[in-house]
């Protein structure tokens, strides 16, 4: 009876927040300093915003900025090289000691961080938050770097939750996604990726809640909030910029006049093109190419030339478990995978949820679910296409760094596919209660042990 009473009481906001904080918290803080994905140089970029400089600096053929000497003596004793070498452990001591000393913080040197350094203030907010803080307390430099950490995974859940609370259906599909190893991995480190998939969680469900409760009118403070969201979208990533579209599956009659709901879409577009324009224009001067014998605009020619060779490319280097794997859990600096039977239950959950989880009110046209594949495919189009821009040598045949992880944000859109009011079953709600958080926790565990056990050695090192 007890057990009965405890699972009806078991909300998707409420699994999420006790699981986030319980497995979250003890991630910030067992993750190894800088064995998250280019975590290195999301902290300088972090700490040259804290210390208020907006725009990073070039030096001859490098990008980044001016860092204290001892902070980048200490971040390269406690990774090694970048990115770490396979099998790389590090003493408990080494850290603890790192923890208790103090340094020098105003001999600078500069660093090259062209990976992050264009990146905007905004996604960087919490972590700029947590290091200040540790820089008031006069705290060894170590300590800003799970201080950081820790702010950057409180903003993570602040915002996921209201994203949980307000979207209409899939609760449970959300809080899986919000919770898988990959998803909080990146948000308990400093990666500027954790502020990335909550802003795109938070638009998705505010933009479906409107889509699918329609007995409500559509005001001026709604447009306003989603003006303001898609402004920052527009700040985090290029492609991000594509997701106003979702815009287009809200039904006509929620608005008050059509000339409404005309002018409410070119707000938000020019909302989203205005962040990404603005930041573009004051980066354009410091960009540097990620590599030697990368040239975007000669890319650009080779992709106009050769269509059919980038799409034979494109595919090739989709259609690959690797993606899979890497969408669910590559931990640490992706060189740790979880088992493959994690994976396929992980991805075999989430289908549940967006199949079997009891709907019984809503509902979404044929044209409305074209409109939301036609936007995933961009989507994925976008990203490759960047990441074979950014990363990749001219005429490269396959798109080197592109990782499951990337498609996270827009994630939430391939639940709603499978929205549907005939697939109902007895007991559906009461199975998925059970199921996903036992599941969660099991595969969290396994995480955190993961982590743990990959990482570290107990002895001076």
């Amino acid at each position: 009876m007890n057990f009965t009473k405890t699972i009806e009481k078991l909300t998707p906001e409420k699994v999420f927040l006790f699981l986030f904080l319980s497995f979250g918290g003890l991630l910030v803080f067992i993750t190894p300093p800088f064995q998250a994905p280019d975590e290195p140089a999301h902290f300088y970029r972090a700490y040259q915003l804290s210390s208020f400089t907006i725009i990073g600096q070039k030096h001859l053929n490098q990008a980044g900025g001016y860092i204290p000497q001892n902070i980048v003596i200490m971040t390269n004793e406690l990774i090694g090289e970048v990115p770490p070498p396979p099998r790389y452990r590090v003493s408990i001591y080494t850290i603890l000691h790192y923890l208790h000393r103090r340094s020098d913080l105003r001999k600078v040197e500069f660093v090259d961080f062209r990976n992050t350094v264009l990146l905007s203030p905004i996604v960087y907010l919490p972590q700029c938050f947590g290091i200040l803080i540790a820089k008031v307390l006069h705290l060894p430099p170590l300590w800003l770097v799970y201080f950081g950490r820790f702010f950057n995974m409180l903003a993570f859940i602040a915002i996921v939750f209201f994203s949980i609370r307000i979207v209409p259906v899939f609760k449970w599909g959300m809080v899986l996604l919000a919770l898988m190893p990959m998803t909080i991995s990146l948000a308990t480190s400093l990666s500027a990726d954790s502020i990335n998939i909550a802003v795109c969680f938070l638009i998705i469900a505010y933009l479906m809640h409107f889509a699918l409760v329609t007995d409500k009118k559509i005001v001026k403070s709604d447009i306003i909030l989603l003006s303001l969201l898609t402004f920052i979208l527009g700040l985090c990533k290029v492609t991000y910029i594509l997701l106003p579209l979702l815009f287009f599956v809200i039904p006509i009659k929620i608005f008050p006049s059509r000339v409404f709901y005309i002018k409410s879409i070119l707000i938000l577009f020019i909302s989203s093109i205005s962040g990404f324009l603005c930041w573009s224009l004051l980066m354009k001067d410091i960009y540097v190419p990620l590599g030697e014998f990368i040239n975007p605009q000669n890319q650009i020619a080779y992709i106009w030339n050769h269509p059919l060779m980038f799409f034979s490319i494109f595919i090739d280097s989709i259609l690959n478990f690797g993606i899979v794997h890497s969408f669910v859990g590559y931990l640490c600096w992706l060189e740790k995978p979880l088992p493959y039977t994690i994976v396929i239950l992980y991805i075999l959950s989430i289908a549940s949820c967006a199949i079997f989880e009891k709907n019984v009110q809503y509902s979404l046209g044929i044209i409305q679910k074209v409109i939301l594949a036609f936007i995933w495919l961009l989507f994925t189009l976008g990203i490759s296409v960047t990441l074979y821009l950014s990363w990749n040598d001219v005429g490269f045949p396959y798109i080197h760094g592109l990782s499951g992880r990337y498609f996270i944000p827009f994630a939430p859109l391939i639940l709603f596919l499978f929205l549907n009011r005939k697939l109902q079953f007895e007991n559906t709600d009461r199975i998925l209660k059970i199921w996903i958080p036992f599941f969660l926790v099991i595969t969290l565990s396994i995480t955190v042990w993961l982590v743990f056990d990959g990482h570290y050695i107990l002895y001076y090192h």
